[in-house]
């Protein structure tokens, strides 16, 4: 470290360097503008121009980022050519000065060739969108320069460590380009590697992506990518980073010896090192995806499962051994170093495997430390008695709720190590051999705890556990996300009352706020049986949302004062002859039975893809649709299958496209 900040910049030797390469530095400018200034100006020149128009920066400083991020790379090549040649490195190693400030003083110029160009088209840029279309130029852009100068850095660090450890350039670019996609082999990797062999394991978020790739940095900077990590944070992580970097390489350099140099390592530690622990998380990653694409229902250990991946991953360590020994000699030494490497690989993983990741799967918080629970809203979206929710997940923070679902977990795991068939990681390692996996619900959750941190955890689990849910599936706060018209928060712009079967079509004169009130009431007092087993027969839906959502709530037989209510403000039944398609799916037809439809939901959809799989001969009028309006329920909560009815809207008459699915039961 010491070394480092003690080095000096020769300034004499950086405008020698530009005044050398000024046609270099030309040229980045050049290509540079080509990204951000030169389309803003080409756009402006456009004769359908409006003075009210937004210029697409995001795209344009992704790209001009982009560019220079390989810019960043290529510049210390240029600047540290002299080690790839022993006369060249003489010759520098002989001017009267200090190596370290030798070092630090071609950092520099490396990094002004490409900063000073981006820097220009930068500003450059956003100062044309300013003047000649409507996009703002505050402070944010200025501190996203910052941050971005910051992590360009780090890369441009990554590539000059390479080229300390190697004596060719062919070998530093090789081995750029490897440490370069070694962080997304890694990740990808263990997420495989985890997903397929840990029990309970939901894939990461992706917030630690920025923190494992400088070029990802990148992106994050620049383009809001869902992560809950502020950019500032990156930034700084990454000049920590370089800075430890440069550190290692000047101590590295100053170690250096000229006659190693024209050898492809200068390091030979770095060589076995970094050829190991690629080749080894490369046959993480081969293991976990040979398994998976193959559909391989074998343990861990199977030949069936490592033999290919083993295989695959030797060819790689070999060829990267003969391009640095630069032919096939020590052949055996290099079968043997593997061999080792390939134990040592299989002996962490067994651990990892045979533990479940070190108890992972057996780890539940207490319910006491928990702040929420959210449920995605894939798993929501196969949950029969749920279905669709208003956000894309499901949140539960009533302490109840959280509390019976901790049981509903702990249920899980424990059917997980009595192998009683019902719960499993994956689709290939279903405990029961001869189990249906569309009796299975892909349930992936998280905890969010009160000290700040998630817990995720995703299971397959059995149809028959989900009746756990149903407490928590009825309570007020879970129905009110289902249907938010029942929060008290939410203003729908479309509303409208059909009949069971959307063959007629009320006028409702009455308040939208009284009627939700009473239905709230009543189902405040609702039990699960009341939800299940006691449901009637449905009597009026209303469909109700906005531009990007519609919603459904079902009107039954339970719902004495809601009807009451209705009866008296529901006016001018008409038929809806031409505004909807109505379809019977019979039980036998798989597309439509994955589960048994305990309620039906509305959403906005392509109804013409949908309803052009059915056969016509199954379509309804609206004269036999109505002799089903006595026939249909919300839900069926049984082990019997019915047929459904398949109800969409097509119609200009009607403000949004929906589907509707409901069981008939007979009476």
């Amino acid at each position: 470290m010491k070394t480092l900040f003690t080095s000096r910049i020769n300034f004499d030797l950086i405008r020698f360097h530009f005044k050398r390469l000024k046609a270099l530095t030309f040229v980045f400018t050049v290509l540079l503008f080509t990204t951000f200034p030169i389309p803003v100006i080409i756009k402006r020149l456009n004769i359908y121009y409006s003075p009210t128009e937004l210029f697409g920066v995001n795209a344009a400083v992704g790209t001009l980022a982009f560019i220079t991020m390989g810019l960043m790379i290529i510049a210390p090549f240029i600047f540290f050519h002299y080690l790839f040649s022993s006369r060249a490195v003489d010759v520098y190693h002989a001017l009267p000065i200090r190596r370290r400030d030798l070092f630090i003083t071609y950092i520099v110029t490396a990094a002004l060739a490409v900063l000073i160009p981006f820097a220009l088209t930068y500003f450059t840029g956003y100062i044309l969108t300013f003047l000649l279309f409507a996009n703002p130029f505050t402070s944010l852009h200025i501190f996203t320069f910052m941050r971005l100068v910051v992590i360009f850095i780090s890369i441009s660090a990554l590539t000059v460590f390479v080229i300390m450890n190697t004596g060719t350039l062919s070998d530093a670019i090789i081995y750029t380009g490897i440490l370069s996609i070694a962080p997304f082999v890694a990740y990808a990797a263990i997420q495989f590697f985890a997903g397929r062999f840990i029990t309970g394991f939901a894939s990461g978020s992706g917030d630690i992506l920025p923190f494992i790739s400088p070029h990802l940095a990148v992106l994050a900077v620049i383009v809001p990518m869902g992560l809950s990590v502020d950019p500032s944070i990156i930034s700084s992580y990454w000049f920590i980073i370089s800075i430890i970097i440069y550190v290692v390489s000047i101590w590295l350099y100053e170690r250096r010896r000229s006659e190693r140099t024209e050898e492809p390592f200068t390091n030979r530690v770095f060589f076995s090192l970094i050829t190991s622990l690629f080749t080894a998380i490369l046959l993480v990653g081969l293991i976990a995806f040979w398994s998976t694409v193959n559909t391989i229902d074998a343990s861990f250990l199977s030949p069936r499962v490592i033999t290919i991946p083993i295989l695959l991953a030797f060819v790689v360590y070999v060829l990267l051994n003969i391009i640095k020994n630069r032919s096939t000699r020590k052949f055996k030494e290099v079968t043997r170093n593997y061999a080792i490497m390939v134990v040592t690989t299989l002996v962490i993983l067994s651990t990892f495997y045979f533990t479940n990741g070190f108890g992972f799967t057996e780890r539940i918080p207490d319910s006491k430390d928990i702040e929420s629970i959210q449920i995605s809203e894939s798993s929501i979206a196969q949950i029969p008695f749920i279905g669709m929710t208003s956000t894309n997940k499901l949140i539960l923070n009533d302490p109840e709720s959280i509390r019976q679902f901790v049981v509903f977990h702990e249920d899980i795991v424990g059917r997980i190590d009595s192998k009683r068939g019902l719960v499993s990681d994956n689709a290939y390692e279903l405990t029961d051999p001869n189990a249906d996996y569309n009796n299975y619900v892909s349930l992936e959750f998280a905890y969010v705890l009160t000290n700040g941190s998630r817990m995720s955890r995703a299971f397959l689990v059995h149809n028959s556990l989900l009746d756990t849910l149903l407490p928590i599936a009825f309570t007020t706060e879970v129905q009110s996300q289902v249907n938010p018209i029942l929060s008290g928060k939410y203003y729908p712009d479309y509303v409208e009352f059909f009949s069971p079967s959307f063959s007629t079509r009320y006028t409702f004169t009455g308040k939208l706020d009284e009627l939700v009130e009473i239905y709230r009431q009543e189902i405040s007092n609702y039990t699960v049986d009341d939800y299940t087993k006691n449901g009637g027969y449905l009597k009026y839906i209303l469909a109700y949302g906005s531009d990007d959502r519609i919603f459904q709530l079902n009107i039954d037989e339970r719902h004495t004062r809601t009807l009451q209510y209705l009866e008296t403000h529901l006016i001018d039944p008409i038929d809806t002859e031409f505004t909807f398609q109505r379809f019977i799916a019979p039980i036998e037809d798989p597309e439509f039975h994955y589960y048994n439809p305990i309620s039906g939901y509305v959403r906005k959809t392509n109804v013409w893809d949908i309803s052009s799989s059915i056969s016509e001969s199954l379509t309804l009028t609206t004269a036999d649709a109505k002799k089903l309006d006595t026939q249909l329920k919300a839900y069926a909560y049984s082990e019997n299958r019915y047929d459904t009815l398949l109800i969409y809207s097509f119609s200009d008459d009607i403000a949004h496209y929906f589907s509707v699915q409901l069981p008939i039961i007979p009476n």
